[in-house]
């Protein structure tokens, strides 16, 4: 995927391609307990990465100064066909729906207690940084993609389905 970095006032979206992101990640705490999330950070986004399975981003604060652009967010996002079988009902008419799948979003809950009065918000970080980075970038992927009408978040913690 070409490279793109989404920079607002308050955050800046990066891929993990560059290593400093990389590197980033290997102090990766998921917020609210989130050991799964936290592993997958770790251990696993590098590689799909390299296999070119799934894009990892992370989300800093935008603070003007590289050393203290502390990470807030990171979320992998894949492209994922949803099957479905076309109106005649036979399987033989089977099709697939292109779509995008957030997946692995979490917040760094200590870096969002140290910058939440200090960012001047009128929601909530996550709601924010989805609304002003997230959706932008699944605009630019759906449109290099062509024909992607399904954007979907798959969250089992019911406190990201309730943020998002």
């Amino acid at each position: 995927m070409k490279e793109l970095v989404l920079n607002t006032d308050k955050f800046l979206l990066e891929s993990i391609q560059e290593k400093k992101n990389a590197n980033l990640l290997n102090s990766f705490r998921a917020s609210h307990e989130q050991i799964k999330i936290t592993k997958h950070f770790k251990k696993l986004a590098k590689k799909e990465e390299t296999e070119g399975s799934a894009r990892t981003f992370v989300v800093k604060v935008n603070s003007g100064n590289e050393d203290l652009n502390f990470l807030v967010m990171a979320f992998t996002i894949k492209l994922n066909p949803i099957p479905y079988v076309s109106e005649s009902g036979r399987k033989e008419h089977s099709d697939f729906i292109s779509a995008l799948q957030i997946t692995y979003l979490a917040t760094n809950e200590t870096i969002v207690n140290m910058i939440k009065n200090s960012v001047n918000l009128t929601t909530s970080i996550g709601t924010y940084i989805y609304s002003t980075v997230i959706e932008p970038l699944l605009y630019h992927i759906a449109n290099l993609i062509g024909n992607t009408d399904i954007v979907y978040l798959y969250a089992i913690n019911a406190i990201v389905k309730k943020i998002y």
